[in-house]
């Protein structure tokens, strides 16, 4: 790597540098921040809101390396190892894998100076973090790729003690590749994570912002790989088995929020559809999860919230079913018939569709408005601001064990989809509709809480309502199918008119056909879900 090469070249067995340095002392601790980002072209308004001027203010000049081995070994094991190099001081930092609350970031960071560029294993002063770097390096460190900023630290205003700001301004390199940063953090000394969301929301109203997860060293690893931002799947749930309705709420939505930050890169920068379609899962996990707790919420912040995030499905709506209707609906077809000139019509008019619905799914993602929303609920999580309301017998739910609440929870999803599902052979198009809609519901709800039962069993409960949420899919996607081919037609003048009306029979027909010969499938997976064992009962009150 032409950025970083010559630097702490190791020996076989890890060993860099061994010489300590007793200029400062190590410090360890929990770092806790919000990482925001900005377009360079604002840094005067930012240093303008904390009362500084960027030509005056004390810059500093940061030259960052990371070390790792040639596979990665540090970066697997959840560690960050870097030497800062800050005027003529060197300060070597381990960092801890990254833990998220609702868009913050939480790391253990783990200080101490060096004398030198090269890292220094014997100055890591936890030994256990420091053996398992050690054994993790037993093939050698290398410098992987650097970062150059320049930093200006600032204090937060009078009226948010506690908060420290740097504003970095620079980029990454890793060998030829380079990636541009502008992004303040916002790092807690001492003040509350609530105190850090409202400090970022007051500086979003002034400077457009982007809540971002993506660390310096993400970024690094990720050029190195020549990777493009990738998207991210809903981490899986794991609540205490003695958890409060409370803390699962708190859990719950913290989880939703950070897939939905998660793949903000993927759908702004990238072409991915699973970006868009990730996202789209975690707005509708978030709404589910509000709609589950609804009654133990005051009504002014369920109506406000569920109306932004409805504001975002609309958005993000119409990009998802061009692309399932590309790529599931029109592309099976296409491939079996290649030479069908409406089929080759129909894809390119999808195709354009397509392409204009992604970049207005892009725009709304990178748009202020969603940063608000992101932040609003960051700050409603810190703040726990279900509790802004009167004791009641309701209210008083929320200290109530999770498990008690989730047992009632998934009965009443489960009530819903038994039934409606028990009339399956007869049941007319629009309730297969509600029907699949109600699986959903009692899916994500078993997902949030399935931890707090027994595993084997929410496993076999789980598996076979997978299934039954696929056939209902499937179904929807061929309803959504004939209205988008149906629209394409309409817009189009004759004579491809004609060969898209063709194309839009031939689809139907051919997708008619599919849902047709899957229709035991169907009855025979909703059977299924209703016959099986139903885990929650035992907890019921």
């Amino acid at each position: 790597m032409d950025d970083t090469t010559g630097q702490g070249e190791t020996t076989g067995n890890g060993s860099i540098s061994q010489q300590g340095s007793d200029a400062a002392p190590a410090t360890a601790g929990m770092e806790t921040e919000l990482k925001l980002a900005f377009r360079s072209d604002d840094l005067g308004k930012l240093t303008a809101f904390f009362g500084a001027d960027p030509r005056s203010s004390g810059k500093r000049r940061l030259s960052t390396t990371y070390f790792d081995t040639a596979d990665a070994a540090l970066r697997d094991k959840g560690l960050a190892l870097r030497v800062r190099r800050d005027g003529r001081r060197y300060v070597q930092t381990v960092k801890g894998e990254n833990e998220t609350s609702g868009g913050a970031l939480c790391r253990r960071e783990i200080e101490a100076p060096v004398r030198s560029s090269s890292p220094d294993l014997a100055a890591i002063p936890d030994p256990v973090i420091a053996d398992l770097v050690q054994r993790s390096s037993l093939a050698g460190l290398k410098p992987v790729f650097r970062v150059d900023v320049e930093r200006i630290s600032l204090k937060g205003p009078a009226a948010t003690p506690g908060v420290s700001v740097d504003i970095d301004v620079g980029e990454v390199k890793a060998g030829r590749r380079r990636a541009p940063i502008c992004e303040v953090e916002l790092e807690s000394k001492g003040a509350s994570l609530q105190a850090l969301y409202k400090l970022a929301l007051q500086l979003h109203q002034s400077v457009p912002l982007r809540v971002s997860k993506v660390t310096k060293s993400d970024t690094g690893y990720r050029l190195r790989a020549g990777d493009a931002p990738a998207p991210s799947k809903a981490a899986k749930l794991k609540l205490p088995a003695d958890a409060t309705a409370e803390q699962a709420l708190n859990a719950i939505v913290s989880s939703c929020l950070d897939q939905l930050i998660a793949n903000e890169p993927c759908v702004v920068a990238t072409k991915d559809p699973e970006g868009i379609h990730q996202m789209r899962v975690a707005l509708r996990r978030m709404r589910s999860s509000f709609r589950l707790f609804r009654q133990l919420l005051p009504a002014g912040q369920y109506d406000e919230i569920v109306g932004e995030l409805r504001w975002l499905t609309s958005v993000l709506g119409p990009a998802r079913d061009w692309d399932v209707f590309s790529a599931e609906i029109v592309g099976p077809v296409l491939a079996y018939l290649p030479e069908h000139e409406g089929l080759n019509v129909l894809q390119r008019r999808t195709d354009a569709r397509r392409g204009r619905a992604r970049r207005t799914a892009q725009e709304g993602v990178a748009s202020p408005r969603f940063t608000a929303l992101v932040l609003t609920l960051g700050q409603w999580l810190a703040e726990s601001a279900w509790r802004h309301q009167d004791l009641s017998e309701t209210s008083a739910r929320l200290f109530a064990p999770a498990r008690v609440f989730a047992a009632d929870a998934i009965a009443r999803r489960f009530k819903a989809v038994r039934k409606l599902g028990r009339r399956i052979e007869t049941l007319p198009v629009a309730e297969r509709h509600r029907l699949r809609i109600e699986v959903k519901k009692l899916r994500y709800a078993i997902e949030f809480f399935g931890s707090l039962f027994n595993r084997a069993d929410v496993k076999s409960f789980a598996r076979r309502l997978a299934s039954l949420q696929d056939d209902l899919g499937y179904l929807n996607d061929v309803a959504v199918a004939a209205h988008l081919a149906g629209e394409v037609a309409e817009a189009s003048r004759s004579p491809d008119r004609e060969h898209l009306r063709a194309a839009e029979g031939l689809l139907i027909g051919w997708h008619g056909h599919a849902v047709a010969v899957h229709e035991d499938d169907l009855v025979r997976d909703v059977r299924q879900v209703l016959k099986a064992k139903r885990f929650w009962e035992a907890d019921r009150p």
